[in-house]
C-alpha cells in the first residue's frame, strides 16, 4: 500500500525493521517485564477480586434497571439544558444507546452525583 504523503513512513516496512531490531526487542522485553513486576508490587494488598465482584454486581443491577437509569439520566440532563433523544423501540435501535444527548453544558465547577442505592 502506497501513501501519497511526501516523507510518509511505510508502516509495514517500519514494523519489519522494528521486529528485526534485537536491541529494540530487548528493550521492549525489559520494559514489559519491568511493568509486570511494578504492577504486581503496586497491587499487593489491594482487594482486586473483591472489587471485580462488586463491579460485576453493580453492572447486573444497572442492567436490570437500565430503563430507570435512562429515565433518571434524561430528566437530569434535560434539567441542565441537554436535548435528549430516546430510541422508541430498542429492537430498532439495536446496538445503539437508548439515550442520546446532543448538548450538555457543564460548568467547570459542577460535579454530578450518581445514584448508587
Amino acid at each position: 500500500m502506497k501513501t501519497n504523503s511526501p516523507g510518509a513512513i511505510n508502516f509495514r516496512d517500519n514494523a519489519r525493521r522494528a521486529i528485526d531490531d534485537p536491541s529494540l526487542r530487548r528493550a521492549m522485553r525489559h520494559a514489559t517485564e519491568t511493568f509486570r513486576q511494578k504492577r504486581s508490587q503496586a497491587i499487593v494488598g489491594i482487594p482486586i477480586e473483591e472489587w471485580r465482584e462488586q463491579a460485576s454486581e453493580l453492572r447486573k443491577r444497572v442492567i436490570s434497571d437500565l430503563e430507570g437509569y435512562a429515565d433518571e439520566f434524561a430528566v437530569n440532563a434535560t434539567r441542565r439544558g441537554a436535548i435528549v433523544h430516546r430510541v422508541a423501540n430498542l429492537a430498532i435501535g439495536k446496538g445503539f444507546s437508548p439515550v442520546t444527548v446532543n448538548r450538555l453544558p457543564v460548568p467547570a465547577d459542577r460535579t454530578f452525583k450518581r445514584r448508587m442505592s
